[in-house]
């Protein structure tokens, strides 16, 4: 019977043994254990949350610049077509101003063709007229003698003569 009750007392200390065992781990899982596993739990749902977070940002900023690069590009396509019309009308109004110069030429070079042949023909009155009045003077002397005609041809002469100047080579 000592026997019996030494195998009895032998499990009953074991399994009391055992017990604390398992109170003591279960205290040590309670008290240090669980709290740092359920902190890592927390750490790594924090920073999966902070990675969704960041990844929403990144998302929402990614939006953001392409919207503005979209803008720029649009904004630049309107620069570029503004510049090509301002070009153009720059090279309009210059082609204009050239034509307009051109026509400007040509009216100074009419204009100045006139005055030429003003003067030109000025010029001759000047120095032509008298001597051909001196030679029509001397041409009609000869073929009329006469006095009568050298006071017609002294009138016309006089007609023809602008004022304030006297008939040349006429005598009387």
């Amino acid at each position: 019977m000592w026997i019996e009750q030494i195998d009895f007392l032998a499990i009953f200390f074991e399994l009391t043994l055992f017990a604390l065992f398992a109170i003591v781990i279960w205290r040590l899982l309670k008290n240090y254990i669980l709290p740092a596993l359920y902190g890592e739990i927390k750490a790594i749902k924090k920073h999966q949350k902070d990675l969704r977070d960041k990844d929403a940002l990144l998302k929402a900023s990614k939006q953001r610049l392409e919207g503005q690069l979209k803008e720029q590009e649009d904004r630049f396509f309107l620069l570029d077509k503004k510049m090509q019309l301002w070009h153009q009308a720059f090279v309009d109004k210059n082609k204009e101003k050239e034509e307009e110069n051109e026509l400007i030429l040509k009216k100074v070079e009419e204009k100045r063709e006139k005055q030429f042949a003003h003067f030109s023909l000025s010029k001759m009155q000047r120095v032509v007229a008298p001597q051909a009045v001196e030679a029509a003077y001397h041409e009609m002397t000869k073929l009329h003698e006469e006095e009568e005609s050298l006071v017609l041809l002294k009138e016309l002469i006089e007609k023809i003569q602008p004022t304030g100047k006297k008939a040349v080579g006429l005598k009387r």
